[in-house]
Order: structure tokens, then C-alpha cells, then sequence
């Protein structure tokens, strides 16, 4: 599928919102780990959980709105987002 130049930089805006929203929830995970005391075992469910939740999302938006075609910008535009936060 061809995007136009507006298309990508909304989508490329889109993924680095989407770094931003992922930074603030591994934060609140961060959160509650220093309110309640976790094993090492729970704190690795926890990130699997989280990772597992990311991935999802960022799986739908690349669905709808790139018709599943993964480009470098999607990926930068997320870390990006993640560094920004």
C-alpha cells in the first residue's frame, strides 16, 4: 500500500504517542512495585504481561492504519515516544 507524506507523519505522530503511553504504563507497573513488595518471579510476569500488552496494541495500530506492513519509521517513532518519556 502507498502512503501519502500526511499519512505516514500521522502515523509516525501516532507510534510515537503510542512510545509515550508505554513509557506511563510501565511506569505505573513501576509503581506498583515499590507499593507492594514483588518476587522476582512476579516482577518477570509482570514485564512479560506488560510486553505482551504493547505488543498487542501496537500489533492492532499497524493492522488499521498501515494494513500490517511494518516500516523502520513505525519502529523508530515508537522508541522514540519511549525515550521522549
Amino acid at each position: 500500500m502507498i502512503l501519502s507524506m500526511y499519512n505516514q507523519a500521522y502515523i509516525f505522530v501516532a507510534t510515537i504517542g503510542l512510545g509515550f503511553l508505554s513509557g506511563l504504563i510501565y511506569d505505573a507497573f513501576r509503581i506498583f512495585r515499590v507499593a507492594i513488595k514483588h518476587n522476582n518471579i512476579l516482577t518477570q510476569l509482570e514485564d512479560i504481561i506488560y510486553w505482551v500488552f504493547v505488543t498487542f496494541i501496537m500489533f492492532r495500530f499497524v493492522i488499521s492504519n498501515n494494513d500490517g506492513e511494518v516500516r523502520g519509521f513505525l519502529i523508530g517513532g515508537m522508541v522514540i515516544g519511549m525515550a521522549v518519556y
